[in-house]
């Protein structure tokens, strides 16, 4: 295109045919001036030294929780060993019951007790758990009648 007559088509393309060329370019170009102005966003919270200010996030995009704000994760094998620890003193408690006692979430202490329960450690017991191969809890029956006087 020449720069004295803009309004002459380059190359013997017709006027539609270039605005046309125009379009396809500026959208492949698209991603790039998104990326553009992110960089420039934190180029210039750099500068001020609020990099973690300065560009919120698109509502579309998810924002990972910083490390100091994500709960503490628990000791590799801490929640298995606390569940074990309820369920040998507590046979036949439930999931509520051990989530509670170890203040472990119910999710996490569901999966962990599921877990334990398919490797054979767990077995059910009522609508709660046992260690597997530990023998039932005795039944509750009501109180003997006393005995009469002979």
């Amino acid at each position: 295109m020449s720069r004295n007559a803009p309004d002459l088509p380059a190359d013997g393309l017709s006027l539609d045919d270039l605005v046309a060329q125009v379009e396809a370019r500026l959208e492949a170009l698209r991603p790039f001036v998104r990326e553009f102005e992110q960089l420039r966003i934190a180029r210039d919270a750099l500068v001020a030294g609020t990099a973690g200010v300065a560009a919120s996030p698109r509502p579309r995009e998810r924002r990972r929780a910083a490390p100091a704000e994500r709960a503490r994760r628990a000791p590799r094998g801490a929640n298995r060993e606390a569940i074990l620890n309820v369920v040998r003193d507590r046979p036949g408690v439930r999931v509520a019951e051990i989530a509670q006692a170890t203040g472990i979430g119910k999710p996490t202490a569901h999966s962990t007790i599921y877990a334990l329960r398919r490797s054979g450690v767990l077995e059910a017991e009522g609508d709660g758990v046992r260690l597997a191969g530990a023998s039932a809890a005795p039944a509750r029956t009501a109180p003997a009648a006393p005995a009469a006087p002979a």
